[in-house]
């Protein structure tokens, strides 16, 4: 079956429903395409709305929330920005090859009081780290970003690299099916033994 361009890409949405409410400080906090650290940022129940789910993420003034090392890289990443407070604030996303010096995707976003702002970004590589950041003037800007949207460039592999045996290879060794699961001599097809690829008749 042919399948469309934008379906070949597997895609992600970082919605923080999965994440534990966290505190400023977190870090290594599990999402859904990466690690997060959090400053001056938390995930905090939706009760005001400011999102579709439970979570949200809620970032005070000067606020950053960084990715870990990117697994894979993103072709596009959409997200919506919701200055929730009576101040304007200006929105900066940065990528970093190191995670230490950063370079400015784009250029800042202005956002006025009370308004919303769609961002969109197209290919960030496998390897580079991400950091939002959100800058103001007033102790009391804050904004809120749920649903993080992604293209990825490629799906997770799910390729059998190798397969780690400490003991010493025999030539009565364990049969493997290509999913990794032991099989008896009965089973027909691809297999694993010895750590070769055998057709079993």
């Amino acid at each position: 079956t042919f399948k469309a361009g934008r379906d070949l890409y597997p895609t992600a949405v970082e919605d923080f429903e999965n994440t534990p409410l966290s505190e400023s400080g977190a870090t290594n906090i599990a999402g859904k395409f990466c690690k997060w650290t959090l400053d001056n940022v938390a995930i905090v129940d939706n009760t005001d709305g400011y999102g579709n789910g439970q979570h949200v993420l809620k970032m005070m003034r000067s606020g950053k929330l960084i990715s870990s090392a990117l697994e894979q890289g993103i072709r596009t990443m959409k997200f919506t920005v919701k200055n929730k407070s009576n101040y304007q604030l200006r929105f900066k996303v940065k990528v970093s090859t190191n995670g230490t010096n950063w370079t400015e995707l784009g250029s800042t976003t202005t956002i006025a009081k009370n308004k919303d702002v769609e961002l969109s970004f197209n290919s960030i590589a496998e390897g580079s780290y991400l950091q939002f950041e959100m800058l103001a003037s007033n102790n009391a800007a804050v904004c809120y970003i749920d649903d993080i949207n992604v293209s990825l460039t490629k799906a997770p592999s799910t390729d059998i690299k190798q397969i780690a045996n400490s003991q010493k290879l025999t030539a009565n060794g364990q049969t493997y099916n290509l999913a990794g699961q032991r099989v008896d001599a009965n089973f027909k097809g691809i297999v694993i033994k010895n750590g070769r690829k055998i057709i079993n008749k």
